[in-house]
């Protein structure tokens, strides 16, 4: 069902080569831009067909072309959208304090 399910086509930092893309599984960065033409994907908790077909509680939805992405950013196969969404270099200062970049 994913395109890339092991993010090895994706850009993340090392931090983040996990299954959930993430430096903390309860907490998602992701450069909100598809990877198609740069729309901008909306999450989606809601949307049953979306659930199905991740076999999830939710996922990302790109509008303009309709690719989809799981909760950790990656690419359903055979949409427009070629790569999973890119987690960018963060790390945390603080409990309650996030640096990007």
């Amino acid at each position: 069902m994913l395109a890339d399910p092991g993010s090895k086509r994706s850009e993340q930092p090392a931090s983040c080569a996990n299954p959930t893309r993430s430096v903390h599984p309860d907490l998602f960065v992701v450069v909100g831009v598809c990877t198609h033409l740069g729309c901008s994907p909306v999450l989606r908790l809601d949307d049953a067909a979306l659930n199905a077909e991740l076999h999830a509680p939710g996922g990302f939805f790109c509008p303009c072309h309709g690719s989809r992405f799981d909760l950790a950013g990656r690419v359903v196969k055979n949409v427009p959208a070629p790569t999973n969404l890119e987690v960018p270099e963060y790390r945390f200062l603080s409990d309650t304090s996030l640096q990007i970049g």
